[in-house]
């Protein structure tokens, strides 16, 4: 079972968190599946000795979008009114303590989590396939299979 570590409501405390180990964003930069990130740049960052990433607009419309998309994740689902969202922290795992993940929501089913939902919005279709969403990019992929160990 995973242990919730910080609350991403906190930024601060967050960001502490997050440099005690790899999370599913990391991931990405470390097998060089973005172009927006280094390791170089993440393992300073980590050991705080260049600072975070300023939070640009793409990040911050990213970050607004993220509820409207799992709202239309939901609306979309077709149960009996059973399952719902719960916004996600930032979680260890209790066999790796240095594999850490911040789901976008967790999915229940009546009261307890049932699965993660990862939200993404992107300004192009690079990577993504046709319509069906059955082909996603690659870092995607890979932060989405991170989560779910």
């Amino acid at each position: 079972m995973a242990e919730l570590v910080a609350d991403p409501a906190d930024r601060d405390a967050w960001l502490a968190a997050r440099r005690e180990g790899i999370t599913a964003t990391d991931i990405t930069v470390i097998m060089g599946l973005v172009s927006w990130d280094s390791p170089w740049a993440l393992w300073h960052r980590k050991k705080g000795l260049i600072p975070e990433v300023a939070q640009s607009d793409r990040m911050r419309l990213g970050s607004w979008l993220e509820d409207q998309a799992a709202m239309e994740w939901l609306d979309g689902f077709d149960d009996d009114g059973g399952t719902g969202l719960e916004r996600g922290g930032l979680y260890r795992s209790a066999e790796r303590d240095w594999q850490l993940a911040t789901p976008d929501r967790l999915v229940l089913s009546v009261t307890k989590p049932d699965g993660v939902l990862e939200c993404k919005t992107s300004a192009s279709r690079d990577g993504w396939g046709d319509d069906r969403g059955e082909q996603v990019p690659a870092h995607v992929r890979a932060q989405v299979l991170w989560q779910m160990d």
